[in-house]
């Protein structure tokens, strides 16, 4: 199916945006009993939410990784769970500062959808936790391997040296 669909498969009112500088059509489409925010063109500063190369090479999403990157430290040591949301809430409004909006595919319609507030929490939550795990990962001391090389026991092998001396 196209990125566009017709006016008679779903009921929209087109919204013109104030700043002229946006460039974007967005929609109020009704699906599933909801009014969603329908984005017909993306922007560099936008996180994309979902899986693959797309999202992965998207300029927005390469910025949004720097971000969690400069922030994980801060997520790690902070205090509370208090302290965790704070931190949340400060890089979201650090990628809308920028114009950047967290969206997600809708798989029946492949048109992208604004997550709101709740999805853009999710996916800065998720990203930082992911960070953190990798990070604690990272800087642990790798395990040792044992000396013994065979499946013995080192009582075994002990019982083994004392036969060998006598």
């Amino acid at each position: 199916m196209s990125t566009v669909m017709r006016r008679a498969e779903i009921e929209c009112t087109r919204d013109i945006p104030s700043n002229r500088l946006m460039n974007t059509l967005k929609y109020q489409v009704q699906m599933k009993g909801f009014y969603v925010s329908v984005v017909l063109t993306l922007r560099d500063a936008d996180v994309l939410c979902g899986r693959g190369r797309t999202c992965f090479n998207h300029i927005g999403n390469k910025r949004f990784r720097t971000i969690i990157s400069s922030n994980v430290q801060r997520y790690v040591t902070a205090k509370s769970k208090s302290d965790k949301t704070a931190l949340v809430e400060e890089i979201i409004y650090e990628v809308w500062k920028e114009n950047g909006r967290f969206l997600k595919e809708d798989p029946e319609t492949g048109l992208w959808l604004d997550t709101g507030l709740q999805g853009a929490k999710e996916k800065v939550g998720h990203s930082l936790r992911d960070a953190a795990t990798m990070t604690k990962t990272k800087f642990r001391t790798p395990r040792r391997k044992s000396k013994n090389t065979n499946n013995s026991t080192p009582t075994a092998s002990l019982g083994a040296a004392e036969q060998a001396r006598s």
